[in-house]
């Protein structure tokens, strides 16, 4: 007996998709806006005044007016002096009963005034009077720094990949008689 035997072997087909990941950054963003320092100064110009009258008066160089007031002063000291000086004198000859010689005395204490008193000065004394007016102030207005700040992002999309196993060709197994005789003994 004849027999053919054919057979198909089974196919199998692995389809295998990817995984598929995309990543998307947005950048951070930041923005900065200033406003400058503002400055100012205001006010009147520095003025320095130096009066050097009294320095001067010391040394003799007065104005007009002061001048004649202060040798007014003096000559009523100078007067007032002298009336003084007389009246006493007057005293000293009217009082008779005190034996002396008050008139030769009195010629002598002329004649040979006491030393004069003296003594080293610097001039002028006094200082300068000075006096400043005016003046600046500085107006500040602070700046001003403005900061927005957005952050970045990240976009994340996954897709997991797939691996599709399928059979494609089924198994075959043919088994065919040839042959015309069948042979039944055994």
């Amino acid at each position: 007996m004849q027999f053919r035997i054919t057979h198909v072997w089974p196919r199998i087909e692995i389809n295998a998709i990817p995984a598929q990941q995309r990543l998307e950054q947005i950048p951070a963003r930041i923005e900065i806006t200033t406003q400058p320092t503002k400055t100012e100064m205001v006010g009147e110009p520095f003025r320095v005044e130096i009066n050097q009258y009294p320095c001067f008066a010391e040394t003799g160089l007065k104005n007009v007016f002061d001048l004649t007031r202060d040798e007014a002063e003096r000559a009523k000291q100078l007067v007032l002096e002298g009336i003084g000086r007389r009246a006493e004198e007057g005293d000293e000859l009217a009082a008779i009963e005190h034996k002396g010689n008050p008139l030769a005395e009195q010629a002598e204490a002329v004649a040979n005034p006491p030393p004069a008193e003296f003594n080293i000065a610097f001039i002028p004394q006094s200082r300068p009077e000075i006096t400043v007016s005016g003046g600046k102030k500085l107006l500040i207005e602070p700046g001003k720094v403005e900061i927005s700040f957005r952050p970045g992002q990240v976009i994340h999309d996954y897709q997991p990949g797939k691996v599709e196993i399928y059979l494609a060709q089924k198994p075959e197994l043919q088994i065919e008689f040839i042959g015309s005789v069948v042979d039944i003994r055994k």
